[in-house]
């Protein structure tokens, strides 16, 4: 099984939810889809709305491999799990976020090999990507958790940063 998640955003990612319904068309695996307040509606996947985070967890350890925006927190679960991760940052220019900060972290984990990051959603790329997930490096826990420190310190920087500006989370 392949879940899919956006997270709990409050924009929309109809990019990366109909490309995973597209991707369930052409596929032997399930697809299961949290689409959050996306608009598009999947016709070949299982999916709905939001869900709890003892839910995520559910969710993330059942499956094979997990296709996801690029927010932190779904990141550290996805690692802390084990499983293989597929990242799609939203984008600001896309509506999807309100920054591009999800694309920072993205491309720095997927120049560490922890993750596969497509920036253009489709059936094509994400099953390209889903093909080279074997290539992923397995996190020892040491390495883990100086990944999970650097992402929270991080994250304190860009939440000061949206504090300054009158942005919240």
């Amino acid at each position: 099984m392949i879940f899919v998640t956006v997270g709990t955003h409050d924009q929309q990612f109809d990019r990366l939810v109909k490309a995973a319904d597209e991707l369930a068309a052409i596929v032997s695996d399930e697809v299961i889809i949290q689409r959050g307040a996306s608009n598009y509606l999947p016709k070949y996947a299982e999916h709905f709305d939001f869900i709890t985070a003892i839910q995520v967890k559910d969710w993330v350890s059942r499956s094979r491999a997990v296709i996801a925006q690029a927010g932190a927190g779904t990141i550290l679960t996805v690692l802390d799990y084990k499983k293989p991760l597929i990242v799609v940052p939203r984008l600001s220019a896309f509506g999807e976020n309100y920054n591009d900060h999800q694309l920072e972290i993205a491309n720095a984990l997927a120049d560490q090999k922890r993750v596969i990051c497509v920036l253009e959603p489709t059936a094509a790329s994400l099953l390209a990507a889903l093909d080279a997930v074997s290539e992923l490096v397995v996190a020892q826990s040491d390495q883990s958790m100086n990944l999970i420190t650097a992402l929270k310190n991080q994250l304190s920087i860009w939440e000061h940063e949206l504090i300054k500006k009158r942005v919240h989370f």
